[in-house]
Formats: C-alpha cells, sequence, structure tokens
C-alpha cells in the first residue's frame, strides 16, 4: 500500500474518530445494564490527572517552606524588621494553602483560644478533636497533641472509650468484657438508643456487673513522648441505677469511690501521687460509662474522637447534658470537627449538596450549645479519587463541596482549614498514593501514618504562626519553637484503613 493511502487512512480514522466522539452523548449510551462510554476529545488531549505530580508536589513544598519560613521569622525578632514580618504574615494569611479561614477574615479570631493556652500551666486546657475515619489510630491528633503539649505543658492521650475498637499509636487497652452493650447514634441502626445520652464521645458503654479495664502506654518506637505519662484518671459516668464502685490502680496506688445511684452525669477523678504511664480501672455496679479519661494535671489534654463511616451530622441526636457538663468541667477551649469524606459517595446532586451542607451547620451549633467558651475549627474534606471512564480522579464535586462547607463554617462563626487545598487540591491524592513512601492508601481516600503527619505538620504550623502573631500584637515573649517531632509509625498496625460498610449517618 501507498504511504499517501497510509497516511490519508490514519487521518481519516482519527477524523472519524472525533466526530464520534463530538457526537457521542456524556452521559454515554445506556443498553440494559451497560452504559457505553466514549472519550471526549478534551480528555484525549488532557487528561483528567496529567499535571498532577507536578501541581502537588510543588503546591505543597511551597506551602511547607512558606510555614517553616513564617515560623522562624516569627520567633526571631532580633533579626527581623517588625514591618518585614508583619507583611510576610498577611502574605501568608492571604495565600497561602495552609493558612485557616476566619469569620469576618478576622485573624484575631483565635485570640481567646491563645489567651487560655498560654495559661494553661495555670488552668487546664481541653481540646476535642471529632472527626471520621481519617482519623482512627490517633493519626493527626497524636501530633497535634505532641505539638500542643510541648509548647504549653500537659501529658497523656486525654479521652478513650472503654471499649477500643481500633488500635491506636498512643494507646493499648485491654476490658474483660468485649461484649458490653454499646450505643452510637452512627453506625449500623442496633446501636441506637432512644433517650440519646451517648456522651461526649458519641458512644456510650453500658455496664451492670464487674468490669476490670486497663490502659498502658503503646511501646511503639515512635509513639509521642508525652502521651506515655499521666497523673489523672477520670471516668464519666451517668444514669447509676446500682450503687457504682470504680477503683484506680497503678503500681503501690489504690483508690476506691463510690457513686450512690443518680440519673445525671458525673466525672470521678483520681489524681496519682506520681505519673505514670499505665493504670487500671475496675468498676461494678450498673451505670452508663461515657469514657476514660487519662490526662496530666496542667497544661493541654487533646481528645481523639474518631467516627467511622460517619458523615458528621450525629451531635443534634446526642442528649446534651452530658456533653455541656463535660466541656463545662474540662474548660473546652477548641472544638475540631473533621468531616466531609463520607459524604462523596452519597452527593449525587445540587440538592442533596445543600441539605448535607446545612445539616453540618447544625452541627456546629449544636457545639457551640456544649462549648460556649470554645473556638471552633472546621477541618474540610481531603481530596479523594474514584474511578471515573476508566481514569483514577478527583471526585467531580468534591471541590464544590469543599466550597459550600467552607462558606457555611465562616457564616456560622467557625474557622475552616481547606485540607484539600492544602495537600495540593485537584487528583492530589493520586500523587499522595504512588510517592515513596506513599503518603496515602490505595483506596485514595485514606491517608498513610506518614500521611497523616503531613497533614498535621501542616496544619500545626498553620496554628503556630497564629499564636506567634497573637503574641507579637499583645507584647508577649514569642514562646520557644517546638521542635520537630518524629514521625510516627506503627509497624503492628493498618496504615491504612480498608474501605468500610457502615452507612453514612443522614
Amino acid at each position: 500500500m501507498k504511504a499517501s493511502r497510509i497516511t490519508l487512512f490514519i487521518f481519516s480514522s482519527i477524523a472519524l474518530l472525533a466526530c464520534l466522539s463530538g457526537l457521542f452523548p456524556n452521559n454515554g449510551i445506556t443498553i440494559g445494564s451497560l452504559t457505553l462510554r466514549f472519550p471526549s476529545i478534551a480528555d484525549v488531549l488532557q487528561p483528567a490527572n496529567a499535571s498532577t505530580t507536578i501541581y502537588a508536589e510543588s503546591l505543597l513544598n511551597e506551602a511547607e517552606t512558606q510555614l517553616g519560613n513564617m515560623l522562624s521569622d516569627s520567633e526571631n525578632l532580633a533579626d527581623k524588621e517588625e514591618d518585614e514580618v508583619n507583611a510576610k504574615f498577611e502574605q501568608f494569611n492571604k495565600n497561602n494553602p495552609a493558612r485557616i479561614y476566619f469569620p469576618n477574615n478576622d485573624p484575631k479570631f483565635f485570640d481567646p483560644l491563645f489567651l487560655a493556652l498560654d495559661s494553661a500551666q495555670k488552668t487546664p486546657v481541653r481540646i476535642v478533636h471529632f472527626g471520621d475515619s481519617q482519623i482512627e489510630i490517633d493519626r493527626i491528633s497524636a501530633s497535634l497533641r505532641e505539638c500542643f503539649q510541648s509548647r504549653f505543658g500537659g501529658n497523656g492521650p486525654g479521652l478513650l472509650p472503654v471499649i477500643q475498637t481500633v488500635p491506636t499509636i498512643s494507646v493499648r487497652q485491654t476490658c474483660s468484657n468485649a461484649e458490653l452493650p454499646r450505643f452510637m447514634p452512627y453506625g449500623p441502626a442496633e446501636f441506637r438508643i432512644k433517650h440519646g445520652r451517648y456522651g461526649i464521645m458519641a458512644q456510650m458503654t453500658a455496664i451492670d456487673g464487674p468490669v476490670n479495664c486497663s490502659f498502658a502506654a503503646a511501646s511503639y518506637n515512635d509513639t509521642q513522648s508525652r502521651v506515655k505519662k499521666f497523673q489523672k484518671v477520670s471516668i464519666l459516668v451517668g444514669n447509676v441505677t446500682a450503687r457504682l464502685s470504680i477503683s484506680v490502680s497503678s503500681g503501690s496506688y489504690n483508690n476506691t469511690q463510690t457513686i450512690e445511684p443518680m440519673v445525671s452525669s458525673q466525672q470521678v477523678t483520681f489524681h496519682l501521687p506520681t505519673s505514670v504511664s499505665r493504670v487500671n480501672v475496675s468498676m461494678n455496679g450498673t451505670a452508663e460509662i461515657y469514657g476514660v479519661m487519662l490526662d496530666g494535671e496542667k497544661g493541654v489534654s487533646l481528645d481523639n474522637i474518631p467516627m467511622r463511616g460517619c458523615g458528621g451530622t450525629i451531635f443534634t441526636a446526642i442528649n446534651s447534658n452530658e456533653p455541656k457538663q463535660f466541656c463545662r468541667d474540662n474548660n473546652v477551649r477548641l472544638v475540631i470537627m473533621q468531616y466531609g469524606g463520607n459524604a462523596m459517595g452519597y452527593i449525587k446532586s445540587k440538592e442533596t449538596r445543600t441539605t448535607y451542607v446545612e445539616n453540618l451547620g447544625k452541627q456546629i451549633e449544636r457545639i457551640k450549645q456544649w462549648a460556649p467558651n470554645a473556638q471552633i475549627l472546621f477541618i474540610g474534606p481531603s481530596d479523594m479519587a474514584t474511578s471515573i471512564d476508566g481514569t483514577i480522579q478527583t471526585y467531580p464535586h468534591l471541590p464544590t463541596v469543599v466550597d459550600d462547607i467552607k462558606a457555611m463554617v465562616l457564616s456560622h462563626g467557625a474557622a475552616f482549614w481547606d485540607l484539600y487545598s492544602a495537600m495540593g487540591g485537584k487528583n492530589s491524592m493520586v500523587q499522595w498514593a504512588k510517592s515513596n513512601p506513599p503518603l496515602a492508601g490505595n483506596d485514595y481516600v485514606h491517608f498513610t501514618t506518614a500521611g497523616a503527619n503531613k497533614v498535621s505538620a501542616l496544619l500545626k504550623q498553620s496554628i503556630l504562626i497564629y499564636h506567634s502573631y497573637y503574641q507579637r500584637r499583645n507584647g508577649i515573649n514569642i514562646s520557644p519553637s517546638v521542635k520537630n517531632v518524629p514521625v510516627q509509625r506503627a509497624p503492628n498496625l493498618l496504615d491504612s484503613i480498608k474501605p468500610f460498610t457502615l452507612p453514612m449517618n443522614k
């Protein structure tokens, strides 16, 4: 065959395919259960994730570099001119993808929080981190906790459930009866309870008889140092229908307190003479247990409260009495809400998106009722990828969901951290999963431990920049820099959570 005919055949084929691409419906042609699709010309010329590597990596590196430089500038007044540092802060607050968005663009939004943190050695401060499975295993929370406790004092892992269904990087715990009734406002319907007394952790354990629990600092080489010691043990109890005896023992220490029948909730606290890394808690009676707290006597405590499969719309289903008392008694000054990822598979239209986002707004208002003295920081969903026409790429509606959540959060007087943008934006999850070491799992949804540490590093450095700016504005000596904490690795734990089957609560 002549070369001219071959050339003509090739160009004719290309023209025919281009025409077919232009005529083929965007949603494909459905024949029974089969859907036929044909790539558009734009898809062929510029695949959805063609530029992922360069964009995500460069943006992330730029954000990290600027955060590091800002911290260095903020904490070395003698070396920098005031106007120069302030100008850099303004630039950071406008342009850095890891910046925090505040209501009315007010960078002083966190001032009450920072005032409390700077006084945490006198009046302990509590931070509560709610989230979905992205924070399971104490991911993200552990690094944030170490940062706050290193800067403002404090020890211990904070609030824990009686029965821990997912191992954490920070604490090993056991319960003599793992079959105790547990109730939650999310997950399978059989976990619900009509009175709604789920407690601050959104999970309640009912006991009727003797129960023995043990808690010990995890022994992984890279478990954060301050989480390994605690001196104060508190048990959150309520609805005691038969006299409840609680005993706490560690080494030579052994003490018992008894609670008479009552309907309300109570925090039963034991002050140990020295800091310990292991404790046993024995309970005998009939009551509802909302959690066990392992804290230092002073400084900051940070609670990790993950809810697998939860979309974050469950707080209005919780009886407010115990959470209100908890926030009041423990000086809760910051509540972090990290949700949105579990909604991606359910949002199919503008109507469902609007309904979900409006429902999240109701949850923020409920948290405000629980913790009126706290600032609220909402962490939006990360990038998530799925297969679309054979290509792994960002969920099409995810960027719009992020924007809608941000607008809603700010309108409800809470701060917003755009994790989607901070990690690199569209299709960045693909890059994170393919990095070495992997920063995300092969489900293109969950971070590995290394990825969670990177997320936490971006967030905590951003918070520290605002704290340094607060101290500068108020003439307070800049706090010592926080040393780089070691990367957390838990070789015996799953680095990536397998896809879960629990339905999102609506």
